[in-house]
């Protein structure tokens, strides 16, 4: 698909966390009522992704290279010992470099493996026998894991409970934005909100959103909410 040249630089701002809430919360929306939009950010996401891959094979290639001319300097009877030694830190500094390259191309990548091991399938509200609840249709259908019935049917409500369930979906959907948008409507005296806030931080792991993951999951442990283990764990990894 053909990417407009006005929508590169929105791209690029929105993936690099260089836009303020409100512009970020608008570019998502945009994503999720523009499927050309969003067809075109998806196109220009797996771009940047192989260029990062092609780098990152470039680089394993240098260190083959770099291993067999440090074998060959081994190897040879010194005739210039400033010009070795000169060679030698150089290869170093090069293996340096590259190892550092390498283990933030690999970070990122991981990001949403992290996310993934760290989200919980919720079981979804319990289902009444005695009498019919508002919320029955949606959670029958919701484990059942279908997930478009139930997302029609928890869209007649209007309700904090509502729009949990929808973002859940949403992500089980892999249409993470509109998981993010909906999660972000929670507010904060929902019953809902501290778990909306964690589910958060993952997604936007899986958006290599990492400084936004961040902020969340520190506030989860500072505040020992019920994810705060989990949120500590995290943080921990994001360190290495």
């Amino acid at each position: 698909m053909n990417i407009e040249e006005k929508n590169i630089a929105l791209f690029e701002n929105y993936l690099s966390h260089e836009m303020d809430k409100k512009s970020m919360l608008e570019f998502e929306a945009q994503l999720i009522y523009d499927s050309d939009f969003k067809n075109q950010f998806e196109s220009f996401k797996s771009i940047e992704s192989g260029i990062k891959e092609h780098y990152a094979n470039e680089l394993k290639q240098k260190f083959s290279e770099i291993d067999i001319e440090l074998d060959k300097t081994l190897n040879t009877k010194p005739k210039n010992n400033k010009v070795i030694w000169l060679s030698s830190v150089s290869v170093a500094a090069s293996i340096i470099l590259g190892v550092f390259i390498y283990q933030h191309f690999s970070n990122q990548l991981t990001m949403p493996q992290l996310a993934q091991e760290n989200w919980v399938q919720d079981e979804g509200l319990p289902v009444k026998m005695s009498s019919k609840g508002k919320y029955d249709d949606a959670m029958n259908a919701y484990k059942l894991e279908k997930w478009d019935l139930a997302l029609s049917e928890l869209n007649k409500i209007k309700s904090d409970t509502a729009t949990y369930y929808a973002g859940l979906i949403y992500f089980d959907k892999k249409e993470y934005q509109a998981s993010i948008t909906l999660l972000n409507e929670i507010k904060l005296n929902s019953k809902y909100f501290d778990d909306a806030q964690f589910r958060l931080a993952l997604l936007y792991l899986m958006e290599n959103k990492i400084s936004f993951a961040r902020q969340i999951l520190q506030k989860q442990v500072k505040n020992n909410t019920i994810n705060s283990h989990s949120a500590k764990e995290i943080l921990e990894k994001l360190k290495t």
